[in-house]
C-alpha cells in the first residue's frame, strides 16, 4: 500500500467514525431502539451490525493475507478503486440481506454499542496504520460486488459504516421517531 493509500484509508475511517458518533450522540434508550417499519432495523441494530460486520471484515482479511493468494487475478476492480466506491455509492438505494453472521441479535447492552464499535474501528485503523503487507496479492469474493482485493474490502469497511450511519439518518428523519 502507498503512503497515499495508506492516508486515504486512515481519513475515511476517522470521517465515518465521526460522522456515525455525531449521529447516534445523546440518542435516548427508545430513540436507539425504534423501529421506523417492519423489517427495518433499529438505530441500536445498525450500530450493532456495523461493529460485528468491521470486526468479521478484518479479521476475515488479516486471515487471508496469511494464505496464499486465492488467485492470481487482481481482482473484479483491478486499478479501479474510485469506480468501485462509485459503485458502493450509487448502491445505496438498493437493500441488501446480510450474512446471518452479522445480523443484529441484540449481542449487548444499548450502553456497550458505542464502545463495541470504537474497538472494532480503533482495531481496523491500527491494522491499516502499521501493515507492511501487500494488500494487493489477495483477492476474495464479494457477494455484491465480485472479486476485490484486500485493499478495497478495506476501503468497503469506511463506505458500509457510512451506508449505515445514512440508514440511521433515515431513522431519526422519520415522522414517527420519538423526541
Amino acid at each position: 500500500m502507498t503512503p497515499s493509500e495508506r492516508e486515504g484509508l486512515l481519513q475515511d475511517l476517522d470521517q465515518t467514525r465521526e460522522t456515525l458518533l455525531h449521529a447516534v450522540r445523546g440518542l435516548s434508550p427508545q430513540q436507539l431502539e425504534y423501529h421506523e417499519a417492519d423489517q427495518r432495523w433499529s438505530i441500536a441494530e445498525n450500530l450493532e451490525h456495523i461493529s460485528v460486520a468491521e470486526h468479521g471484515i478484518l479479521s476475515w482479511i488479516q486471515n487471508a493475507l496469511g494464505d496464499a493468494p486465492a488467485s492470481a487475478l487482481r481482482g473484479d476492480w483491478d486499478g479501479r478503486d474510485d469506480a468501485l466506491r462509485d459503485k458502493f455509492e450509487e448502491s445505496r438505494h438498493i437493500q441488501f440481506q446480510a450474512p446471518e453472521v452479522i445480523r443484529p441479535t441484540g449481542r449487548w447492552p444499548l450502553a456497550e454499542l458505542v464502545p463495541k464499535f470504537e474497538a472494532a474501528r480503533t482495531r481496523t485503523r491500527g491494522f491499516i496504520a502499521s501493515t507492511d503487507v501487500d494488500l494487493r496479492r489477495n483477492s476474495r469474493p464479494h457477494p455484491k460486488f465480485g472479486l476485490l482485493d484486500c485493499y478495497q474490502w478495506l476501503i468497503l469497511i469506511g463506505m458500509h459504516c457510512d451506508r449505515h450511519r445514512a440508514q440511521i439518518e433515515k431513522v431519526k428523519a422519520s415522522p414517527g421517531f420519538p423526541h
